[in-house]
């Protein structure tokens, strides 16, 4: 896909904002929805920020490794296939959590979303079918606040996010604060 390609579509999903680069050279820097410079809503880049948080909360030995079984942490979900999954499996959306494609329909209007992703069912065994899911992540947070004992924004606070020097961040809670 061209550049020129690229920026079209972008502007037709209603991007907010694009930037890209190519060996350290910026080719694009553009609001496109003409708001001017404010926060975005990084939506499922948090998925990749959450996964530098389960690195971090293994260099600090809270956990020991990706391949850390959720049970281990859930122990009420160590029954059926349940058991066999794991940390890595959540990171990657291979866990066969049970899924609904629009989080907003089910996930962000739950008062419990970690009540709500520890009752789903398997659709699939572990590692069989990838299937992008907010569930998953719901329970990367409920882990990783079990683990640090430290509530998540706290602890990416912490450890990640206030380091780096990023100190202007919202993070949506439910009910419980997770």
């Amino acid at each position: 896909m061209s550049l020129d390609a690229l920026i079209d579509e972008a502007r037709r999903a209603n991007t907010s904002a694009l930037f890209i680069t190519q060996a350290g050279e910026v080719l694009v820097d553009e609001v496109m929805d003409g708001q001017g410079d404010r926060p975005l809503a990084t939506m499922s880049v948090t998925k990749g920020v959450l996964s530098l948080l389960v690195g971090r909360a293994v260099t600090l030995g809270h956990l020991p490794g990706a391949d850390h079984p959720v049970h281990e942490v859930f122990p009420e979900w160590r029954q059926g296939r349940k058991r066999d999954v794991t940390l890595r499996h959540l990171m990657t959306h291979t866990s066969g959590l049970q899924n609904v494609p629009h989080a907003g329909e089910e996930v962000y209007a739950s008062e419990d979303r970690l009540q709500l992703a520890l009752c789903a069912e398997l659709d699939a065994a572990p590692s069989t079918r990838f299937s992008y899911n907010n569930k998953a992540m719901v329970l990367i947070a409920g882990l990783l606040e079990r683990v640090t004992g430290r509530r998540l924004d706290a602890f990416a606070r912490e450890e990640l996010l206030g380091p780096l020097g990023i100190t202007d961040w919202h993070w949506s809670v439910d009910g419980r604060g997770l």
